[in-house]
């Protein structure tokens, strides 16, 4: 056995590697006209023609990326578990014949990442490990004593050399493995991930005390402040050397992170400096009022950071600031506008990271989501969300596109501002003026599935028609409230009602409410005026629904002080919110009247008929249920009927 594999190492180093002193900086060292064994395989297989995977090994070798990652990204989709294992199988046998070393396999060995990070922690810094890609995986103790160490390259003389010398004072021997790229990866992004949970900070969840940075402020310079996109927040805080705005700029974004709003509106008054946050769609004060001198200095502050031109006062400015904060990379859409009294910013905080969120949870009623389930399963046609801004149009379409991630489904997103990133998809960032050249270019690339983020004007409305009628399934939005009026915005567009009649699925209309918190709320029987108002049967007069338990603001800090405030929802008496759906599926009956151009009142009284599920039914089954109040659903009636 040993000298077959003898044999077939010779061969493999003569065709497949060549030698050091031609390629020393190449990781795996092959002439440029050889595949490794699972380029080959691939090749083989029909996945890619012989250039393509000859060109991916470069890059990926080049870049340090994974072949994996490389090849996904060129074929646009992902690959099947097999090949990902087939993968690590001939990877590890390339590795071992390689460096003749024996490879490491994180998931097979029993090795936590706690027992790595404590070797981080005390025996082989992290800078060390990133700067050689090497992990310490832990101490021999029979025989000499020995630290078993992980490396991308175990080959590589001066990670041998700084290992070493650290571990000789120990008495310590070095016994090095060979460890895939990816697994490396893997263990050094928990160990920081780790390391950012222990880093946290004292509870920032009350409210700071502005007035203690206010009384170090003796002046406030305009200077431009040197800034990094990198920096944490939750480290910035206890500098103890920060100016008294940066500080206060600081806490007023940590607050806003941590109480999870949405926007943070700045707003110059005539006396003071107003601070709201936007929450669950409800604007409220953030801190007490701050004294008129600081404005300057805290719109410059944010403007810098922001990368907007600070000199510039009279015209609107959009820009971004990074940050990272409990270890995630935060990015706020930044918008300024004049005003009589200064210049209002508004932050809009972007979570780029979360991933789609379930059907199940968007959708609670099983009936809503067995019909947006059987839309979804069309192979070409057009479905559309619609709603009102804030309503998380976006975040519906990619929960209906991660049903259909598959394999087999090639998929492509068109968005102004790509807001979640999905695996397996190809997302493109969409320049305003050339939407038309982009979506063209994009259905010759033979997709299944696309997104466009809005459809916007006629133009964009026809390609996308156009494509629906036979070649993919197409999901957008379109400035509508509900589902009728986004029908209606097709034909006030100009588009035919016969070019679109049968090409549309469906509309889901989409609105949130506030969620009830469960801790607080209070529950009560409807009053015979609310009986009437959303048509409550009178056969069970008794039956109990949920209003929310808030307090005002003064009545929250008395209660707050005394101790018995709400830890779940602060007696706001929310706690989150609830999708509310109005679904329309298009029936022959509806794609006939559609010839006609009906009134707006004459397609939803027959689309109704037809079965459509309304705001007003799908919210008062979610108020009898506890989950939001009546008053909530009141408020949804009043913007949409």
């Amino acid at each position: 056995m040993c000298y077959a594999g003898a044999k077939y190492y010779t061969y493999t180093l003569k065709i497949g590697y060549c030698s050091m002193a031609v390629y020393p900086s190449c990781p795996i060292y092959r002439i440029p006209d050889k595949l490794s064994l699972f380029g080959q395989r691939l090749v083989d297989t029909g996945w890619l023609e012989f250039e393509q995977m000859l060109q991916v090994e470069r890059e990926s070798r080049q870049s340090n990326e994974s072949v994996i990652t490389s090849v996904e990204r060129l074929i646009g989709r992902p690959l099947s578990a097999d090949v990902k294992q087939m993968y690590k199988q001939l990877s590890l046998f390339e590795l071992k014949l390689l460096h003749c070393v024996e490879p490491f396999v994180f998931e097979n060995s029993g090795i936590t990442i706690n027992q790595v990070s404590e070797l981080i922690d005390t025996l082989i810094p992290i800078d060390i490990c990133r700067r050689y890609r090497l992990v310490p995986l832990f101490k021999i103790e029979h025989g000499p004593t020995s630290l078993l160490v992980a490396m991308v390259n175990p080959n590589d003389l001066a990670a041998q050399d700084d290992l070493n010398r650290i571990l000789r004072p120990q008495g310590l021997l070095l016994k090095r493995l060979v460890i895939p790229v990816e697994d490396y990866q893997q263990i050094i992004s928990q160990y920081l991930d780790n390391q950012f949970d222990q880093q946290k900070q004292l509870d920032l969840q009350s409210k700071f005390d502005s007035k203690a940075d206010l009384d170090e402020l003796e002046y406030l310079g305009l200077e431009e402040i040197i800034d990094d996109a990198n920096v944490d927040l939750k480290i910035a805080l206890t500098d103890g050397e920060a100016e008294p705005v940066v500080a206060l700029v600081n806490k007023i974004l940590v607050q806003a992170l941590q109480e999870e709003v949405s926007n943070i509106h700045v707003e110059p008054q005539k006396e003071y400096l107003r601070i709201r946050f936007r929450k669950y769609g409800v604007l409220r004060d953030a801190v007490d009022p701050l004294p008129k001198k600081i404005i300057p200095a805290v719109t410059a502050r944010l403007k810098v950071i922001a990368d907007l031109d600070i000199l510039e006062k009279c015209s609107p400015q959009t820009g971004k600031i990074y940050r990272i904060f409990d270890g995630r990379k935060i990015e706020f859409d930044v918008s300024t506008l004049p005003s009589r009294c200064g210049e209002g910013i508004v932050l809009t905080l972007v979570n780029r990271s979360l991933p789609p969120v379930s059907l199940e949870n968007i959708f609670p009623h099983s009936s809503s989501r067995q019909s947006v389930q059987e839309m979804i399963a069309h192979s070409h046609g057009l479905l559309l969300v619609v709603g009102v801004p804030g309503s998380s149009k976006i975040t519906t379409l990619y929960s209906l596109l991660a049903q259909r991630n598959t394999v087999d489904s090639r998929i492509i997103t068109f968005e102004e501002v790509v807001q979640y990133f999905l695996e397996g998809i190809t997302q493109v960032q969409l320049p305003i003026e050339n939407r038309k050249d982009y979506i063209n270019a994009c259905l010759r690339q033979d997709p299944d599935i696309v997104l466009i983020d809005e459809l916007c004007d006629r133009q964009t409305t026809e390609i996308a028609i156009n494509a629906a009628r036979s070649k993919c399934l197409v999901l957008s939005t379109i400035n509508a409230s509900n589902p009728v009026m986004a029908v209606q915005q097709l034909l006030d567009m100009g588009i035919e009602p016969y070019r679109f009649n049968r090409s549309l699925i469906g509309v889901i209309g989409q609105h949130l409410l506030r969620k009830l918190c469960e801790e607080c709320r209070i529950a009560y029987t409807p009053l015979s005026e609310e009986r009437v108002r959303f048509g409550i049967s009178e056969t069970n007069p008794e039956e109990t629904f949920y209003r929310a338990n808030s307090l005002h603001p003064q009545e929250i800090k008395t209660t707050k002080a005394e101790g018995t405030l709400c830890q779940n929802c602060c007696r706001v008496g929310y706690k989150g919110q609830i999708a509310v759906h109005e679904i329309l599926r298009m029936s022959p009956v509806l794609q006939q009247l559609l010839i006609q151009k009906p009134s707006v009142e004459a397609f939803h009284a027959t689309a109704q008929a037809e079965g459509m599920q309304t705001y007003l039914d799908n919210g008062f089954e979610l108020a009898r249920q506890g989950l939001t109040s009546l008053d909530e659903l009141e408020q949804l009636l009043k913007h949409q009927y």
